[in-house]
């Protein structure tokens, strides 16, 4: 009877084996929704745990049987993406917990980023220093993913990271468990930017740095990104609507 499956590496094994109970008894927590994300320590070195919800009945014997569960996804997706020379957290080990033959329980370890902020924070504050220069970066590190065949199906401004360095940025993604690593025509690289909900300026910026190599036409790329932004909106309250009609909404 399998009861947990594990990749880690070696200096990790032991750690990655009792993640359970350290999580459980850890009170470091830094994000708590539908999966929660703690801050760990183990001989010295601080690590972020993500600790996955516990599927329902019908997604336990899908990722049982069927698809690749999410942690073992975001341990193979962050390899795959540091050997294509795209930032994220470095990962160390997952491992998937399993109660009468179906996955229960699923934990990604992985490094702890120093970062400076979030892309939500530059979207949401104008008096950010550099601002404008931090969005015209975004745009180029946006056409870099895709330029790689790279993409992230939760490029939401939560889930990328900025540090400065220097004069210039690096930009890290995480929740990086649902990619696709293929080429895409221009439609779907500006639907893959529809999650990008910001001003009006803000878009501007980034479509002027998406197009730095000339490659695309910046009133093209702005356009297409703010028709997918104002349709991903529109899905996104049809499905609460929906949701409230069946009484199934719950406020975050």
């Amino acid at each position: 009877m399998l009861k947990y499956k594990i990749e880690s590496c070696e200096e990790f094994i032991s750690f990655t084996k009792n993640i359970k109970n350290m999580f459980e008894n850890s009170d470091m927590l830094v994000h708590d929704a539908r999966n929660q994300i703690k801050v760990l320590k183990t001989d010295d070195v601080e690590v972020v745990v993500k600790a996955y919800k516990i599927p329902s009945l019908f997604n336990k014997i899908v990722y049982t049987f069927f698809r690749k569960p999410k942690a073992y996804r975001a341990y193979h997706n962050a390899m795959k993406l540091c050997e294509m020379g795209i930032n994220t957290a470095k990962a160390y080990s997952y491992i998937c917990f399993y109660k009468y033959f179906l996955l229960d329980k699923s934990y990604f370890i992985s490094q702890k980023v120093d970062y400076d902020l979030t892309m939500k924070q530059v979207f949401d504050n104008d008096h950010i220093e550099n601002h404008d220069d931090i969005l015209i970066s975004f745009g180029e590190f946006a056409k870099t993913l895709h330029d790689k065949h790279i993409e992230h199906k939760d490029f939401s401004p939560g889930n990328i990271l900025v540090k400065k360095n220097q004069t210039s940025y690096i930009f890290t993604i995480i929740d990086i468990n649902r990619m696709n690593f293929q080429m895409m025509n221009f439609e779907q690289k500006m639907q893959n930017l529809c999650k990008l909900w910001t001003s009006e300026k803000n878009l501007k910026l980034i479509a002027y740095g998406y197009c730095i190599d000339n490659q695309f036409d910046e009133k093209t790329v702005y356009e297409s990104i703010s028709f997918n932004n104002r349709r991903d909106k529109e899905k996104k309250y049809m499905k609460k609507k929906f949701k409230i009609l069946l009484g199934l909404y719950k406020e975050a």
